[in-house]
């Protein structure tokens, strides 16, 4: 995940002062075991049910009210 897309929006936001909580998903930089897309995805955490887990404790370990700024 080192230096993709997501990488360069990410460090954009941050030159901007708008840095926010980023979940990065993807397939790790690193030569992956070879076997079913349902196991490839469940041994890289990319199945329903590992990124529906992901996404709920991301979303919980981030929730905070913020005002708009207007």
């Amino acid at each position: 995940l080192e230096g993709g897309f997501g990488s360069a929006v990410m460090e954009l936001l941050e030159r901007n002062g708008m840095g926010v909580p980023v979940l990065r998903i993807g397939i790790p930089d690193r030569p992956v075991p070879h076997g079913t897309p349902d196991e490839l995805h469940d041994e890289l955490r990319l199945s329903e049910p590992h990124l529906f887990y992901r996404f709920r404790e991301f979303i919980m370990e981030n929730r905070t009210i913020r005002k708009r700024r207007s």
